[in-house]
């Protein structure tokens, strides 16, 4: 009884975590390296089919004679072009994130895996940690290309092709203005709340694996 008891906290506590990282890699597979790098090269031709003539970049004193006309081209191009790579990487971002999350929900079975969830989450680490960071630089990124247009649409002297080097406000740059990226981390409070299921669940198997324990060693005094 006692081997079989050892057997099964083994399982429970390598076995689970290493069975929910499988599964959730067969549930939904990334795409290899060549594959992302292969989607990408086929978004660059289909922009390159939708703007003929992009990539013109003269010097700005010859292309303000016709206002900029390739260059508008080409900056309407690159736009479009890193807007779809930009949706290419949050999406695999996105599809990382799920795929990571389903192996910890399969792995809770665990109570090395449990633990190490009711931890990380006290303390704001780990996935949710991720996830925040992910959200919060998205959003200083908007603000961020906000301030910069602002800024280039008040000089009149700009081509305003934003944002390609040469081609923008030539105006010197207040670095007590511009916005900065703060990190916010979890609270306690926020960490407590998030961590209450994961306790909860600890709990239960805590108080079952003392259960199984005392059923065991009451079969060895009878025996």
């Amino acid at each position: 009884s006692l081997s079989m008891l050892a057997w099964l906290w083994v399982s429970a506590a390598l076995g689970v975590p290493a069975l929910g990282n499988l599964l959730a890699h067969l549930s939904d597979p990334l795409p290899t390296e060549r594959e992302t790098v292969q989607e990408l090269a086929r978004l660059d031709h289909l922009v390159s089919s939708q703007f003929p003539g992009e990539g013109t970049w003269r010097q700005s004193q010859w292309a303000a004679a016709d206002g900029f006309a390739l260059e508008q081209i080409s900056a309407q191009a690159e736009i479009r072009r890193a807007a779809l790579h930009e949706e290419q990487r949050r999406a695999l971002l996105t599809r990382k994130l799920a795929q990571a999350r389903f192996a910890r929900r399969l792995s809770l079975a665990s109570p090395v895996a449990l633990l190490q969830e009711v931890a990380e989450r006290l303390v704001g680490a780990g996935l949710d940690r991720d996830q925040n960071f992910l959200a919060q630089a998205h959003a200083f990124r908007a603000v961020l290309s906000a301030h910069l247009h602002d800024l280039d649409v008040r000089d009149p002297q700009s081509p305003h092709l934003e944002f390609f080097s040469g081609y923008l406000s030539r105006r010197p740059l207040d670095p007590a203005r511009m916005p900065r990226f703060q990190f916010r981390e979890a609270t306690l409070a926020e960490g407590t709340a998030a961590a209450a299921p994961s306790l909860a669940l600890l709990a239960i198997q805590t108080l079952a694996l003392a259960a199984a324990a005392v059923f065991v060693f009451r079969r060895l005094e009878v025996e």
